[in-house]
C-alpha cells in the first residue's frame, strides 16, 4: 500500500483468492455457466494460510458469497458457506490479529453487506436463522481467552513419573532404561 500512499491493506475476501476453482468437478453446472464455484473451506484455508506481508494488512472474513443474481452465467459462487465453517475461519482471523496488531490495529474486517444479491450477509434468514451472528460472537469468545500456559517441563515429568507410580499410566520403555530423563 506504501506506494500509493497508504499505511496499511485490507483483505477482502472472496476477491483475490487462489483457492481451488471446483467448477469442473460440478456435472450438474447448467453448461451455459462460465462462472467459478469454490468451496468455502478451500477459500478459508487459502486466506488463513498466506504468509503475512511486512506491511500492515487487516484480515478479512466472508460468511458466504454468491452473486448469480446479478450475474447468472459467470458468477462466482463459494459453495458450503455454514455458520460453523465461517466460525472457524473468523476466530482464527481474530487470533492471528491479536498476534500480529496491537490496540486500536486489532481490526478484522468482514465482507458482509447485507446485500442479498450476493448471498453476502450477516442478518439472520431461513436457513440458517442467526446462527452466523451467533458465531462471530462464539469466534470472539475464544479468540479472546487468554493462550493457555504451557507447564515447565520438568512439571510434566513429576506429573508423569507419579501417574506411573500410581498406575494410571504406563510407560513403554522401547530399550531405554529410563524413558523419563531427571
Amino acid at each position: 500500500p506504501t506506494p500509493f500512499g497508504f499505511d496499511a491493506a485490507v483483505e477482502f475476501p472472496p476477491i483475490g483468492h487462489a483457492a481451488e476453482n471446483a467448477t469442473v468437478r460440478m456435472p450438474e453446472l447448467d453448461p451455459g455457466f462460465r462462472g467459478s464455484v469454490y468451496r468455502y473451506a478451500n477459500l478459508a484455508a487459502d486466506y488463513l494460510l498466506r504468509p503475512r506481508p511486512a506491511f500492515p494488512q487487516y484480515r478479512g472474513v466472508t460468511p458466504m458469497w454468491d452473486n448469480t443474481a446479478r450475474r447468472p452465467s459467470d458468477g462466482m459462487v463459494v459453495d458450503g458457506a455454514t455458520p460453523e465453517l465461517f466460525g472457524v475461519w473468523l476466530e482464527h482471523a481474530l487470533r492471528q490479529t491479536r498476534r500480529r496488531h496491537r490496540g486500536d490495529a486489532r481490526l478484522v474486517f468482514v465482507n458482509a453487506w447485507n446485500e442479498w444479491a450476493e448471498g453476502n450477509h450477516l442478518e439472520p434468514d431461513a436457513p440458517h436463522g442467526r446462527r452466523f451472528l451467533a458465531a462471530v460472537r462464539t469466534a470472539r469468545e475464544r479468540a479472546c481467552a487468554p493462550d493457555p500456559v504451557r507447564p515447565p517441563f520438568d512439571a510434566i515429568v513429576r506429573a508423569t513419573r507419579a501417574a506411573v507410580a500410581d498406575g494410571a499410566l504406563a510407560v513403554e520403555r522401547l530399550g531405554l532404561r529410563d524413558p523419563l530423563p531427571g
